[in-house]
């Protein structure tokens, strides 16, 4: 016989003692504590939130959430995170969850998102609720119309979601969240939203034309990072100013991290400048020069500052560079190229 359970009042329940039972139903909107029973569980109409711990689930899970906006919520055993992949997240067995929380612990969690479990969520979305812990995020398996949300506390902020592979797809953020997003390789589509977002790029070279990276509008920094110790460059075909088809747009702080002591090109062009949200952009240099600056037709502004207040940048020659500015209390030698250069000094040394 096929023992089942329909929990008909809403609310709260735990059924982490249960056992014997195959099928479990919610009649009402309803948070489910479950143990380690592996019954089909399927959820009622409304926002249901079902929590397990990590060490009770796996591919055995059944968590159909059905209509409504549900949440699966993980809970850690182990202080090192959990691992949520396409074993578990499949769609097939775990279906219709349009939130998926991470909860209690210190580590990094591991989590895939795949079209087949994010194509039955309301509107082909998840969410996914880092709640203030740091994962390593996979969506290479996504397409057309289905997107993961990134979201977390907007309080303490600042969760770190590390993409782990190249062609990461169909990302987006909640409104007012400010995302901490770190890429290691290219081709990655991210929509930030209007909080002050932060994307780290390890290495320069890893950035192409390929990518479609929006700022949104927040107060947003790209940092351009050099592990491969070449020297950087920040062209106009990677920072087009248009990073809903290729390319991105909308970061108001460009910081060049580079710590070797190599030289940076820079390119920045109306197009991108515009596409920020003041239409002006901070130029950060930490421990390197700007070889070549090119600035043509800028009708904006590019504000160029340091770490250590102390810094070198040669205009390209044979261009009208326009919309230079050094920012106050900043040591700057400039070396201007042939061709028509507007350059504004701070109250440092120029």
């Amino acid at each position: 016989a096929v023992d089942r359970v329909s929990i008909t009042g809403g609310g709260s329940a735990d059924i982490t003692n249960v056992t014997d039972v195959d099928l479990v139903t919610l009649a009402a909107a309803t948070t489910l504590t479950i143990g380690a029973l592996n019954a089909a569980i399927t959820g009622s109409t409304g926002a249901d939130t079902f929590i397990l711990d990590d060490a009770n689930f796996s591919s055995a899970d059944s968590i159909d959430g059905n209509t409504g906006s549900d949440t699966l919520q993980i809970n850690d055993t182990n202080a090192s995170g959990y691992t949520l992949d396409a074993t578990k997240l499949d769609g097939t067995n775990v279906l219709g969850i349009e939130t998926v929380k991470l909860a209690n612990a210190a580590g990094t969690h591991v989590v895939t998102l795949v079209d087949a479990f994010v194509a039955t969520a309301t509107g082909t979305n998840v969410t996914l609720d880092l709640n203030s812990r740091a994962a390593t995020l996979d969506t290479s398996g996504l397409s057309g119309a289905n997107t993961v949300t990134l979201n977390g506390d907007t309080v303490t902020g600042n969760e770190l979601v590390t993409l782990a592979a190249a062609n990461n797809a169909n990302i987006l953020v909640t409104a007012a969240y400010a995302a901490n997003v770190t890429m290691t390789t290219g081709n990655n589509e991210i929509t930030f939203n209007s909080g002050a977002d932060h994307l780290t790029v390890n290495d320069g070279t890893s950035l192409t034309a390929a990518d479609s990276i929006v700022g949104g509008a927040g107060n947003d920094t790209i940092t351009v990072g050099d592990s491969a110790n070449d020297d950087t460059a920040i062209t106009s075909a990677v920072f087009d100013g248009d990073g809903s088809n290729g390319g991105i747009s909308g970061f108001e702080t460009i910081d060049l991290s580079d710590t070797d002591g190599l030289t940076a090109s820079v390119v920045l062009t109306d197009a991108y400048v515009t596409s920020t949200a003041s239409n002006a952009v901070n130029l950060t240099i930490h421990n390197n020069d700007i070889s070549s600056l090119t600035t043509t037709g800028v009708t904006g502004t590019v504000t160029l500052d340091s770490s250590d207040n102390t810094f070198s940048v040669t205009t390209a020659s044979g261009v009208n560079n326009a919309g230079i500015v050094i920012a106050a209390g900043e040591t700057a030698t400039i070396t201007l190229g042939d061709g028509n250069n507007t350059v504004t000094g701070g109250t440092g040394s120029e």
